[in-house]
């Protein structure tokens, strides 16, 4: 407990010292919670009012401890966010404390403290760890559940247990986001072989102990997944895809690369029970060096063959998580058997997932490493056990001659340069000007306040000029905190929380997809209220410059030049150097005049009823008259049972393309296909006018 207590005193006081720059309240880990919000309060897993269903997040685990903190009557995402991150950093300081303690019991017990204080210096000090464990993302759960995976490592064949104990980790590991089973999935299958490898007559039994809770856990949420929203991917991860052919080929290549890796493990493995004991460092390390240099050419034919950014944002990810000084505790470990860590193959399993994970996935969005941070407690265990075995067991060893003086001089060298490079990577990371270190909260995600209040304020004053009763629809690329009050529909320019959005502006044809684009702002979802930001402005600027834009917006001054992504004010240009920014908030010149708010306001007084004659327009394929009729009934009564009850109306909607769109979008918060079919509609509806 005491590296419990100490962690959580060096963290409290790097909180106090940082002040206004602490990485709180980021805008993915706000759209995780609204999901959760939205489940608990409206029964659909939603961003929007209207209770659309959509995979906005990737993060399941922090989603399902949302889920549970708001039927335990919690509203607060900040509270949520700081508890996760206090909560989650005594754990980790306990276990690793309780993991210097075994990895170095034969140590004397300065040499134990001093390993501790080391390790939470490496841990505090990374500004990637710190920064993202108070983020209010999953990243302190993962790092949690790893560090804790770490210290039960050895003791799956103490008892079965053990080994189930062990397991559900690992499957709670590979759903702390949809891609971390790309870490749960190899360290199992390490697991498994090293306790095959033992030829135990148990060993078989607590593999199936420890495999079991695994694997049923991760299927368990795959399904479940897939069952409500329609498929096992979710909209941040279409975001960020990359060309097919080139992610194949980044797979075909890593694959290699970890075969390479598997390989290695065990030919030292081999090597460590055949060789001579006078060759045995060299030829391990000699091995192990080979399967390194697979991967270094496996990344460098990455680069050639995918994106051409992905070597910078692997070497970076590995830099700021460091996997660089880690590297050299590794290859001391393979090398030197007396500074070799217990838990070994573990954390070289951790080391090698950081670069692949931007290999095979693609680099993180926001920040390299973002997701790859997480591993930073076992990285930094991992060397600072290392530089002390490398102290205490070579230095200090009894006797005097040609062979241990060359060690002692091999193992000060190594120890050495392990600790002068550490401390330069942490140099880097933590003794930063203020100015500077503020600008990484851009990488971390977005400064939204006080925006989110004035755009839902314009949407909420506009609308109410005809009913306040009825729902807004709003435009806006930072989606968390506006999903988060659930008090709009929202029409999410970043794609993350509109997968419709998000499948027209992937349309690869060109023309169609400016085509179905307007189509989609202008005549199905047109918003009330538009907040443009730099590089947003810049995007849309085809729908800004539309002139039915200018006729039916006008811009507002909202006093406020907030926010390092983009402010308000529309000085500078876009990335062509050449059109101007149109940043700024938009709202709608006459809200009397859209015709849907005046249905809606009829539709909740009572005064016209949503029957068959409701429709009708639908059946008749008059896709603008179809479509205001869809939003106002959906203004007028959102969420997903006013769709049941209008079951066989829906049904008489006909075939016809702008029918089969209002009807997708319509039940929504019911079927996990709708955006497909919405997609599908609205392609067909434009292919089937003529021009």
């Amino acid at each position: 407990m005491s590296g419990g207590l100490l962690w959580v005193a060096g963290a409290l006081l790097l909180w106090h010292l940082r002040g206004s720059i602490n990485f709180v309240d980021r805008d993915d880990g706000i759209i995780t919670l609204a999901h959760a919000k939205s489940l608990v309060q409206s029964g659909s897993i939603s961003v929007g009012a209207f209770g659309d269903r959509v995979a906005g997040f990737s993060a399941p685990l922090h989603f399902m401890v949302g889920v549970v903190y708001f039927l335990l009557g919690g509203s607060s995402y900040q509270l949520l966010g700081r508890a996760l991150g206090f909560l989650c950093l005594i754990g980790i300081g306990a276990t690793t404390g309780a993991l210097v303690g075994e990895e170095l019991q034969t140590e004397r017990a300065p040499i134990r403290w001093a390993a501790l204080v080391a390790v939470a210096g490496l841990q505090l000090g990374s500004w990637s760890f710190f920064g993202w464990q108070f983020s209010g993302m999953e990243n302190p759960i993962g790092a949690l559940l790893l560090i804790v995976i770490m210290w039960r490592w050895d003791r799956v064949n103490a008892s079965l247990p053990s080994a189930v104990w062990l397991g559900v980790m690992l499957g709670l590991l590979s759903i702390v986001r949809l891609d971390t089973i790309t870490l749960a999935a190899p360290l199992t299958a390490v697991i498994v072989i090293e306790s095959l490898m033992r030829r135990e007559e148990r060993s078989l039994r607590h593999v199936g102990a420890l495999a079991l809770p695994a694997c049923l856990i991760s299927l368990t949420a795959v399904t479940l997944w897939y069952l409500y929203f329609g498929s096992v991917g979710s909209t941040t991860i279409a975001n960020r895809s990359r060309d097919a052919a080139a992610t194949l080929d980044l797979l075909g290549i890593a694959a290699l690369g970890v075969a390479g890796w598997l390989a290695t493990l065990w030919a030292v493995h081999r090597m460590s029970r055949q060789t001579p004991g006078r060759n045995r460092a060299a030829t391990g390390g000699g091995v192990l060096l080979a399967g390194c240099a697979m991967l270094i050419a496996a990344a460098a034919l990455s680069v050639r063959v995918g994106d051409g950014r992905v070597g910078g944002l692997v070497m970076t990810a590995m830099w700021s998580v460091g996997v660089i000084w880690t590297a050299g505790a590794v290859v001391s470990g393979w090398s030197l058997p007396a500074a070799r860590p217990k838990r070994l193959a573990a954390y070289t399993t951790v080391a090698v997932w950081v670069p692949c994970y931007a290999l095979i996935l693609g680099p993180s969005r926001i920040h390299p490493a973002r997701v790859v941070s997480m591993a930073v407690p076992v990285l930094s265990l991992a060397t600072v056990v290392v530089v002390a075995k490398l102290i205490g067991n070579r230095l200090e060893r009894a006797g005097e001659t040609p062979r241990s003086t060359a060690v002692r001089v091999r193992a000060t060298l190594t120890a050495s340069g392990l600790a002068v490079l550490t401390l330069l990577i942490v140099a880097r990371e933590s003794s930063l000007p203020a100015d500077e270190s503020f600008s990484k909260t851009f990488y971390l995600g977005w400064v939204i306040a006080p925006r989110d209040t004035i755009l839902l304020q314009t949407a909420r004053q506009t609308v109410g000029q005809v009913d306040q009763r009825l729902i807004p629809i709003v435009a806006n690329p930072d989606l968390g905190r506006v999903a988060f009050r659930h008090e709009a529909q929202v029409v999410d320019l970043g794609k993350i929380g509109d997968p419709l959005l998000l499948r027209v502006l992937l349309e690869p044809n060109t023309k169609l997809r400016a085509a179905i684009s307007k189509r989609y702002f202008f005549d199905i979802m047109p918003p009330d209220t538009w907040m443009l930001t730099e590089p947003w402005s810049c995007t849309y600027r085809s729908i800004r410059r539309d002139p039915r834009f200018d006729a039916t917006y006008r811009r507002i001054d909202t006093d406020t030049t907030d926010s390092p992504d983009g402010d308000l004010t529309q000085a500078g240009t876009c990335s062509d150097g050449q059109t101007l920014l149109d940043n700024g908030v938009y709202t709608l010149r006459n809200p009397a005049a859209r015709a849907d708010l005046q249905l809606a306001s009829d539709l909740v007084s009572e005064r016209i009823l949503p029957d068959d004659d409701f429709f009708s327009a639908c059946r008749r394929n008059a896709p603008v008259e179809c479509f205001t009729r869809m939003r106002a009934y959906r203004r007028a009564f959102p969420g997903a049972g006013p769709a049941d009850e209008i079951t066989d109306q829906l049904a008489g909607l006909g075939s016809s393309p702008a029918g089969r769109l209002a009807r997708a979008l319509i039940t929504s918060p019911n079927n996990p296909q709708w955006a497909d079919e919405a997609f599908d509609a609205l392609v067909a509806l434009e292919r089937s006018e003529p021009g």
